[in-house]
């Protein structure tokens, strides 16, 4: 992978952006939705079409479509923009692998209410778990179509690989971030770039042994200023191998001065109204919920789901003030949402 020569983008291939400026490459060989669709049949099709509702904030529905979920909070690896690889996150974890047995109460509560995708790791890497290929055959055994998980790759070894797809798993999302192996250690402290991307290649070879579609696999870079000038030899490394790719910016959790991280072209969402409180929430190890997949709303919950249904508060007068804010455009009236954005890739949300 070191020394790929720099290509752009495959010619006819989509890329979106929303309006988080997150931006995804969608292999022209193979879009996701309609892999999916085909495997998952009109349930999935269902499913995409109650999100682009509330994408669009036409219509919230009763229960969360979508929940986040970290398994554990631990990690083999120290990444410089995850606040566990940093230290100094403002919320401390006595807790640190989320109990199974309420894990799947949830998935009970969920499979009756209309819940569809759960994607598995937040913070933590989820193939810490010995048990994580339990927790995607829970999801599936539940009646979930997508089961996504994401991890730094690591672990992904054959055999890890092989029990995630015999689980089930439909996607599966591995961070890489660099093509130099000196950048991917400079952000990925303690991995080592060889061994993820001899995994992800194990990975292929086994799907495509198996002769199977899914899981769909998906290849993150975040964006910071010393790796951005790589993201063309990344496309042009990866883009005939993942199914598709995924370009974020930097976030910067801690709210420190320092801007080193940043790029110097940072996109600008001047309509910014963020989806996730009506379409997902996020369920942490300790059985917290907050209402959105960023490490900002985790120091907010608003409920326990050890203590209370997961409804009860998507449900709550918070939840719901705070999806009227988003989708009104008053989210600046709430002071993590405003922090969220001024520290992300809405670049504060600014109207100019």
């Amino acid at each position: 992978m070191n020394g790929a020569a720099s290509r752009p983008i495959p010619t006819g291939a989509h890329v979106q952006t929303n309006e988080t400026a997150r931006v995804v490459l969608v292999g022209e060989r193979r879009s996701p939705e309609a892999v999916l669709s085909r495997h998952l049949g009109p349930a999935f099709d269902d499913y995409r079409e109650r999100w682009r509702l509330a994408d669009e904030f036409i219509r919230r529905p009763d229960w969360p479509l979508h929940l986040d979920v970290d398994t554990n909070y631990t990690c083999n690896l120290r990444c410089v923009m995850c606040p566990l690889g940093v230290g100094g996150f403002p919320v401390a974890y006595d807790r640190k692998h989320l109990d199974f047995d309420l894990y799947k109460r949830v998935l009970d509560e969920g499979a009756a209410n209309g819940l569809a995708s759960v994607r598995l790791g937040l913070t933590g890497e989820p193939l810490l778990r010995k048990d994580i290929a339990e927790f995607v055959r829970a999801a599936r055994d539940h009646g979930l179509l997508d089961v996504m998980l994401i991890t730094n790759g690591h672990l992904l070894t054959p055999d890890v690989s092989l029990a995630l797809i015999e689980a089930g798993l439909t996607r599966l999302m591995v961070s890489i971030d660099a093509v130099r192996p000196e950048t991917y250690r400079r952000i990925r402290r303690g991995g080592e770039l060889e061994t993820v991307t001899r995994n992800v290649h194990a990975f292929l070879d086994l799907r495509r042994r198996l002769g199977s579609d899914l899981p769909l696999l998906r290849l993150s870079f975040v964006k910071m200023s010393f790796n951005e000038d790589e993201q063309s030899d990344f496309s042009g490394y990866w883009s005939d191998k993942a199914d598709y790719i995924s370009f974020q910016e930097y976030t910067n959790i801690l709210e420190t001065e320092s801007t080193r991280y940043f790029t110097g072209n940072r996109v600008r969402a001047p309509r910014f109204r963020c989806p996730d409180p009506w379409q997902r929430m996020s369920l942490f190890v300790n059985g917290d919920l907050f209402p959105c997949c960023s490490d900002f709303g985790r120091l907010a919950p608003m409920g326990n789901a050890g203590e209370t249904s997961v409804g009860r508060v998507w449900r709550s007068e918070a939840a719901l003030a705070l999806a009227r804010l988003h989708q009104e455009g008053r989210w600046r009236e709430n002071d993590l949402c405003r922090r969220c954005a001024a520290n992300s890739t809405a670049q504060g949300g600014s109207d100019d």
